[in-house]
């Protein structure tokens, strides 16, 4: 009887994580010491990033941090984090895509993108004026990104 009920109660434990989304759960992100959770909201397909701990000391425990919304993509969420949680008084946000690694679901890189509108006056100003501004990055990609922080070590301490 006690091994029936032992059987009963992992297989309730893993259908109850089995409908569960694989981005729900405790992150540590990298590069700046912070562990957030992420938990579902009350409409479907949508998530809240709440702050846990960091070094950040202006951002209390419990504050969100952020909104995720699923994308039709298995894997790759959309992100909307505001640059300065505590309040500002022009309010930005930091936008970004969220793809959960296929080899590894213990880990998640974002990716920055940005939505702006930007107005041209080159062609107003003579031709001697017309200076060319370029932007080069080469930090290498998917370094900005998270681990779970509440799974299993990938390897046995002895």
């Amino acid at each position: 009887m006690r091994r029936l009920w032992v059987i009963l109660s992992a297989c309730a434990i893993a259908l109850q994580g089995a409908g569960a989304d694989p981005i729900v759960g405790r992150w540590n992100l990298s590069g700046g010491e912070a562990v957030v959770d992420i938990k579902l909201t009350d409409s479907p397909d949508r998530f809240e990033m709440i702050w846990v701990d960091g070094a950040d000391c202006s951002v209390l425990p419990g504050t969100p941090v952020g909104s995720i919304s699923a994308t039709p993509t298995p894997g790759l969420y959309d992100c909307r984090m505001p640059i300065d949680p505590t309040g500002s008084s022009k309010p930005q946000t930091w936008e970004a895509t969220i793809r959960i690694d296929e080899n590894d679901p213990y880990s998640f890189t974002f990716k920055h993108y940005e939505r702006r509108t930007a107005v041209s006056v080159r062609n107003i100003l003579p031709r001697w004026l017309r200076i060319s501004v370029t932007r080069k990055d080469t930090r290498p990609d998917n370094l900005e990104g998270a681990r779970r922080a509440d799974a299993p070590p990938r390897f046995i301490r002895l």
